[in-house]
């Protein structure tokens, strides 16, 4: 009797673990790419090899039907943080403040932390550092990733055809 009752609050156990694991909330991986097009393996490009975003989309949400609604990056961005087209805002080019702009705006990243308790994170150029922008720390949990990237340009490119080492931010 005693082993058919520790079974059963086993299942107990086991049944309360799994709605609450249910009850969980999802985490969110936002990428963003300037100029990717769908060559990824996951939207059947047959020559990518990206196993790993592959791998993501296979188990999260994949856009399919996701349009740029802004001719210039930054605008883009702001645009999709903000659920509102520039016309709205009035964030057209490249050293656009959103503050400046907009004081009083919530970022989709600040709905998810004020409305569902995420710890929300950028690396990379969210909200477009530079031209004078430096970014928006009011939209995330954890000061902006600043480090120091080398990057080599292709000969090919380069006035001299020399292959050109150079240090930048990551942006």
């Amino acid at each position: 009797m005693k082993t058919i009752t520790k079974f059963g609050w086993f299942i107990v156990l086991l049944c309360v673990s799994s709605i609450v694991h249910a009850a969980e909330r999802p985490n969110v991986l936002l990428i963003l790419v300037d100029d990717l097009k769908p060559a990824l393996g996951c939207y059947g490009d047959r020559v990518a090899k990206s196993p790993h975003i592959d791998g993501l989309a296979a188990r999260g949400m994949r856009f399919d039907l996701a349009y740029c609604n802004q001719a210039v990056c930054a605008p883009s961005r702001f645009t999709l943080m903000l659920g509102a087209h520039s016309t709205s805002t009035g964030l057209y080019g490249l050293g656009s403040q959103l503050r400046a702009l907009v004081p009083n705006a919530v970022t989709m990243p600040q709905h998810f932390a004020r409305h569902g308790g995420y710890r929300t994170e950028s690396l990379g150029k969210v909200f477009h550092i530079g031209h004078g922008n430096h970014g928006d720390p009011a939209s995330f949990a954890v000061e902006h990733f600043h480090d120091k990237v080398i990057e080599y340009l292709d000969p090919a490119s380069t006035e001299g055809g020399q292959l050109t080492r150079e240090e930048a931010y990551f942006t």
